[in-house]
């Protein structure tokens, strides 16, 4: 089993999360944006992931995500790199701007993370109003690649003197609406709690 999505908006695997998954999508996005001189608006679940490092690279960020602990986080870490930009924290799918970008990037699956499939299309259109003429969406996606309902898979990882044993559990599949309900779990064990 690998860490995706599922383990993702989990924040107990943050910390493994920004010490490997960010370094190669980092490069993915730096050549994808590399040419771009406007702004380029990240979009994030609970996390604003990429757009601190990016603005270190030169990139006119900006940032849009849905919760304050997640706008938060974003600004103390931009602030730490001695860098400033604008965050918005809004509905993901409900938000107007007047600015118009450049590029706009939703990393690591969060536009998959919207309950129902008509509210990812209503995000997906939203963001397309906010683009430029000639402007770029990237959006990461995760292909479904499990479809027996029930089955278990296991997962244990050590990582900074802590283990991590997960779980998850394909609960149900919906293939017409494009859905699935997981089951997860994680324990953090460290000296033997």
């Amino acid at each position: 089993m690998k860490l995706d999505l599922r383990w993702f908006v989990m924040e107990a695997l943050e910390a493994y999360i920004q010490e490997y998954e960010i370094k190669g999508a980092l490069d993915f996005y730096e050549q994808q944006l590399i040419n771009k001189k406007g702004k380029i608006l990240e979009i994030g679940q609970n996390h604003l992931f990429l757009l601190p490092n990016l603005l270190n690279h030169g990139l006119q960020m900006e940032g849009l995500v849905d919760s304050k602990k997640g706008e938060e986080a974003c600004k103390q870490k931009c602030e730490e790199l001695n860098q400033t930009t604008t965050i918005y924290q809004l509905s993901l799918n409900e938000f107007k701007k007047p600015t118009r970008y450049d590029a706009i990037i939703i990393p690591f699956g969060s536009v998959l993370t919207a309950e129902e499939r008509h509210n990812s299309i209503k995000l997906l259109k939203n963001v397309y109003d906010h683009l430029k003429s000639k402007g770029t969406i990237i959006v990461d996606l995760f292909i479904q690649d499990e479809f027996l309902v029930q089955q278990k898979h296991s997962m244990v990882q050590e990582f900074m003197s802590h283990l991590y044993v997960c779980e998850k559990q394909l609960i149900k599949l919906d293939m017409i609406e494009q859905s699935t309900t997981y089951l997860l779990s994680v324990e953090r064990i460290k000296e033997g709690k």
